[in-house]
């Protein structure tokens, strides 16, 4: 059996070496980069069946370089390795076209696993669309269909919280657009309970009880915010 060839590009060099010995213990065959320009160098120059980019790197980070070396061969599986835990990162990751996505500090052995779902999910005519389907948190991304969705779930109850019920059939779409510091919070309208107000970048608002929602944003309006205020007299 041939051994699964991989580029690795990580700057840290006791971390790329060590990531290094333990794949090639695991029988793979391994070539370490120390940036992104050489990566993309090794890549061009060689076969490869998986890349492993840290995100990160000097000269040409992660997301660049996947970029290029996608343009290059759609089809080759890429796991990011980042320090970043931020969602908006994660995102990134997956539309830039990743595979899987890990977060330092990791263990090599959920490492090689994942490695092996990947190849496993990914070896042609053996694809199974329900697999290409990534969740975090509220986002799921097909990279398949190279679909984003970003959406959320609303809960209501009317026996002072025994029990919840959600409002809506689907996940509420158009809801975060942004970075921001209390996206989430739920506004109920005091003199109308249909009137929902949900705090995302747009802001969202529902007149029928959270079945359905929409954006306030109109023309020369934009909501940016922190704190929402209802005002009791709007009728």
């Amino acid at each position: 059996m041939n051994q699964i060839k991989l580029l690795l590009a990580e700057d840290d060099h006791n971390l790329g070496s060590l990531l290094q010995e333990y794949l090639i213990a695991k029988d793979y065959q391994v070539t370490l980069s120390k940036d992104g320009n050489q990566a993309l160098d090794i890549f061009l120059g060689a076969e490869f069946d998986f890349c492993i980019l840290d995100v990160m790197m000097p000269k040409k980070d992660g997301f660049s370089l996947a970029k290029e070396i996608r343009t290059k061969n759609p089809e080759i599986p890429i796991l990011f390795l980042t320090a970043k835990s931020m969602q908006e990162d994660t995102i990134k990751g997956f539309e830039v076209g990743a595979d899987d996505y890990m977060t330092k500090p990791f263990s090599m052995e959920e490492l090689l696993l994942r490695i092996k779902a990947i190849l496993k999910r990914t070896k042609k005519g053996e694809i199974n669309p329900d697999a290409e389907v990534f969740s975090v948190g509220k986002f799921s991304f097909n990279s398949l269909q190279h679909e984003l969705k970003l959406g959320a779930e609303i809960y209501k109850s009317e026996d002072a919280g025994a029990s919840w019920k959600k409002t809506h059939d689907t996940f509420i779409d158009d809801c975060y657009y942004s970075y921001g510091y209390y996206f989430g919070d739920i506004t109920v309208d005091s003199s109308n309970k249909d009137r929902i107000y949900f705090s995302g970048v747009p802001l969202l608002h529902s007149a029928d009880g959270g079945k359905t929602f929409e954006s306030i944003n109109k023309d020369n309006v934009h909501a940016d915010h922190h704190v929402v205020w209802v005002n009791p007299k709007n009728k």
